[in-house]
């Protein structure tokens, strides 16, 4: 590793998260940041990183710096609607989410109505229903429908995903052994731990 290179540093922190290592992983973090702290990439890895590490509030404010400096930055943006969403904030988890999905403007209005009228697990749902529809058009990532199912704690789906996920080797799987996105909510599950172990990551509790 490159100790003068950010991008190094931030994804050599991402790393260390994901072996369950977050103390190096923080501080590898924090010093990209200081290589680097006006790129809008590095402070979208950086609000990545606390969103992985389950602390989602922390991230926003590194997120909401990195678009005041490129205001269109895509992956900056799904790295917040994701924080949002990770705080149960709706709103603000729709309204970024909006700017970078694929959906047409009819689709999103209905969204829309969806979660106004009927909450985030109506909406949550809808989105899983378009994507399962739309795979055998476009690519999708299938460890994000895994994600969608296991917020609505439907586990058998969610491990179904992650498990076609790992075979077509979704570059994504690799963060199933962090905090991210409630990952916690299957620690007992032994198809999560059969996962762990094919990709040689750490177990719940190591």
């Amino acid at each position: 590793m490159n100790p003068s290179n950010a991008m190094c540093r931030m994804f050599y922190g991402h790393l260390l998260n994901i072996l369950s290592r977050p103390d190096e992983a923080i501080y590898q973090a924090n010093q990209a940041l200081k290589l680097d702290p006006q790129k809008p990439l590095i402070l979208g890895l950086y609000g990545a990183l606390m969103t992985h590490m389950g602390k989602p509030q922390s991230a926003i404010p590194y997120l909401k710096k990195a678009l005041l400096i490129d205001s269109t930055h895509r992956f900056v943006i799904g790295c917040l609607s994701g924080a949002y969403r990770e705080i149960g904030d709706d709103d603000n988890w729709f309204e970024y989410f909006k700017k970078i999905t694929w959906y047409d403007d009819k689709v999103v209005a209905s969204l829309d109505s969806v979660l106004q009228e009927h909450g985030y697990r109506a909406a949550v749902e809808m989105t899983i229903k378009i994507e399962e529809e739309a795979a055998n058009e476009r690519y999708i990532d299938i460890s994000m429908v895994g994600y969608r199912y296991l917020k609505i704690h439907n586990y058998d789906k969610a491990l179904d995903c992650y498990e076609k996920a790992y075979e077509i080797h979704q570059p994504n799987m690799t963060y199933i052994s962090t905090n991210q996105y409630g990952y916690d909510q299957l620690k007992e599950n032994p198809r999560y731990i059969a996962l762990l172990k094919k990709m040689n990551l750490p177990l719940p509790g190591e």
